[in-house]
Formats: structure tokens, C-alpha cells, sequence
């Protein structure tokens, strides 16, 4: 597995996916829990937009290439969205849930 750092580091390994006509799915999932930790409010943080992850789960036939984004705004989704339009025409996306996200990743890190 490989973790993208960065929305261009995603892009990067997916652009060379398919330059080298690799077939493949990109997985998203969009929630409020990090995988380690559920993200908790206080007294500072209520009233205001929860943080969420959004995970991309690129799978091909030779590698699985992962990046996580936190956000809090709808604009930033809608922007990463659409920088990954391109990749979207070529890998076709599904979403799903987190735990099918978590045991994508999981069972990947364990091979």
C-alpha cells in the first residue's frame, strides 16, 4: 500500500496508474471518525462544522494507493472534487461505508 501525503501525491500515483493502463476503483468514504480516534467537541468546537476525513481508496490490479483529507467546509470538498474530475472519467468511484473503508486499508497494510 501506498499512503498519498498530499492531494498532488494522489494525483501523481493515479495519473501513473493510468498512463500505464492499470484497471482499478476508487473507493471514498466521507465521516466523522478518524480511524484511531472519533473526533470529540468541546466546548470551544461547539456550534461550529465537525472535522471529517474524506478517504480515497485507489485499488488496481498491482497496488492499493491511499490519502485521507480532513475537512470542515463543503467548499473544500467540492474543490478536491473537482481537481480529481480527470481521474474520475478514467477509475470509476464507489462509495462505502467505514468500516469497508478501514478493512480495505487494514487488510492491505497486513500483506
Amino acid at each position: 500500500m501506498r499512503k498519498a501525503e498530499t492531494l498532488q501525491d494522489f494525483q501523481a500515483l493515479a495519473e501513473d496508474a493510468v498512463q500505464n493502463n492499470r484497471e482499478g476503483t476508487i473507493y471514498l468514504n466521507q465521516s466523522n471518525e478518524h480511524f484511531e480516534e472519533p473526533i470529540l467537541s468541546d466546548e470551544d468546537t461547539a456550534g461550529r462544522a465537525p472535522m471529517q476525513v474524506l478517504r480515497f481508496i485507489l485499488k488496481t490490479e498491482l497496488e492499493t494507493i491511499v490519502w485521507e483529507y480532513p475537512f470542515s467546509e463543503t467548499a473544500e470538498l467540492e474543490e478536491v472534487n473537482l481537481q480529481l474530475e480527470p481521474i474520475y472519467e478514467y477509475f470509476p468511484k464507489r462509495v462505502i461505508e467505514l468500516d469497508e473503508a478501514k478493512r480495505m486499508i487494514h487488510e492491505d497494510e497486513n500483506r
